[in-house]
């Protein structure tokens, strides 16, 4: 009989697993012993831009007998959001191959009622924002060859929202960076602390785009090879198709260049066809990867 309750000490080794087992497949992942899994997928708070207020209520495993079947993560948004009512998130949801699916469902059932406790209406699952620093360099994910697992959202009442592609680009050589022709352009920039380095583009008075990168240090050091990611690329309606976005990708990329660095990685939203076209040209390749959000109206269901 399957059983769902909350995480104990005494499951991290058999959760940190079977969360080997579910990574061994994506392009970037590193097994990680019970310790890392406590720090890195336990206490990990997501992006620095979203404070989740982490509570040991909100992990839950499947359990059957002595064996592990399967776990999920989920949490709140912290209270300096001022969020009335709080935002739910569901980080994780990992299932062993050989599972029923049972398993998911009843982890999906808890974890509603978990977010019913705690008054949230809105849930959101497996958003980019909220990823590990362990996990597709800090990306929230669900494996999109898991087709039992999709199927388990569906009929929780999950609806999708986003499908992502992951691209990665080797810094092998500096980018021949092609200036735009508008003029009047300021180029801006920031390197707050080493890890994080922003680009801002003015036109005029008015910033027309921007670009943020952050060092995946802990991918970096697995595969000793300098990793940065893209994390925020904009550029206004009224600016576009004028060559901005694609000077201010490849400032960047020479200046992690210059930094050493030797791979980039970005995950872009599957419909936007412009990005998609921009980074092929610019020599990117698109990862064997396919990441799935979902939300979820629990007035609705």
């Amino acid at each position: 009989m399957i059983h769902i309750r909350t995480l104990r000490p005494r499951d991290w080794e058999a959760a940190s697993a079977l969360l080997n087992q579910s990574t061994a497949s994506l392009p970037y992942h590193w097994m990680l012993i019970p310790a890392e899994f406590q720090i890195l997928m336990l206490a990990d708070a997501g992006a620095p831009h979203l404070k989740l207020r982490l509570d040991p209520a909100g992990w839950l495993v499947a359990v059957e007998g002595p064996r592990l079947l399967g776990m999920v993560q989920v949490v709140i948004s912290g209270a300096y959001l001022d969020l009335t009512p709080p935002q739910g998130w569901l980080r994780l949801l990992v299932l062993a191959p050989d599972a029923p699916l049972a398993a998911a469902r009843g982890l999906l059932h808890t974890a509603d009622r978990y977010f019913r406790q705690h008054e949230v209406r809105e849930i959101t699952a497996f958003a980019p924002e909220t990823g590990f620093a362990c996990v597709l360099a800090g990306r929230g994910w669900l494996p999109g060859d898991r087709l039992d697992l999709l199927r388990a959202m569906g009929e929780a009442g999950y609806q999708l929202r986003d499908r992502w592609l992951m691209y990665e680009k080797h810094l092998a050589r500096p980018s021949p960076e092609i200036l735009p022709r508008l003029t009047g352009l300021r180029l801006n920039w920031r390197s707050a602390e080493t890890e994080q380095i922003e680009f801002w583009l003015h036109h005029e008075h008015a910033a027309v785009a921007h670009i943020h990168l952050n060092a995946q240090t802990l991918l970096s050091q697995r595969t000793q090879a300098l990793t940065a990611s893209l994390d925020y690329f904009f550029v206004s309606e009224v600016h576009r198709r004028q060559g901005l976005g694609r000077w201010l990708l490849q400032r960047a990329m020479n200046e992690l260049f210059a930094r050493q660095y030797v791979r980039l990685l970005m995950h872009i939203n599957h419909q936007d066809a412009a990005m998609q076209s921009l980074l092929l040209q610019l020599g990117f390749d698109e990862l064997p990867l396919r990441g799935y959000t979902y939300e979820k109206d629990l007035h609705e269901s």
